[in-house]
């Protein structure tokens, strides 16, 4: 199977983020592709708005990984892309996961693209919308960033304190 056209493939990923998350904090924002050598995958926001997805060339011959990663980073897209929780990069984990072309290796593409603080996040995400599986397009209405949804917020919708906790923290990233 061909790959598909990696800018065209987001979009409509970020169309179908935006139905399960909530809008785009910048709707009018461009949405870009780039290419690199090497490096993970990444989501960045310029001051224009413009967001730019930047993959790996060699993804470009992986199509379920580079259907994971483009998915993943259409999450990121609805939001600031700057620093993120780890509720915001376990929903961009479950929906690279959601998204992978081939469903029937979805297995095989945790074991490729899950470290194991990656499958962490993807637990938690996991038990949260087990709770409510609406409740971060809800607290995410109007749009707003992932890093605005605080504790008190998930609190205040009966999450248990230690899922809050654990939602909550920096990656880093």
């Amino acid at each position: 199977m061909a790959a598909p056209r990696p800018l065209t493939f987001l979009k409509a990923l970020i169309a179908e983020a935006e139905l399960r998350f909530g809008g785009r904090i910048e709707p009018s924002a461009r949405i870009l592709v780039g290419l690199i050598d090497q490096g993970p995958p990444f989501a960045w926001m310029t001051s224009g708005p413009t967001s730019i997805v930047f993959v790996g060339q060699d993804l470009l011959d992986d199509v379920d990984t580079l259907t994971y990663q483009l998915a993943h980073e259409a999450l990121h897209c609805l939001g600031t892309c700057r620093a993120t929780s780890a509720l915001e990069e376990g929903l961009g984990t479950l929906f690279g996961l959601d998204n992978s072309m081939l469903p029937k290796v979805r297995s095989e593409t945790e074991r490729h693209c899950l470290d194991p603080e990656r499958a962490g996040y993807l637990k938690d995400v996991e038990e949260l919308l087990a709770i409510d599986p609406d409740i971060v397009r809800n607290l995410r209405r109007p749009p707003r960033p992932f890093e605005a949804i605080e504790a008190a917020d998930l609190t205040a919708c009966g999450v248990p304190a230690d899922l809050v906790g654990r939602l909550c923290r920096s990656t880093g990233t």
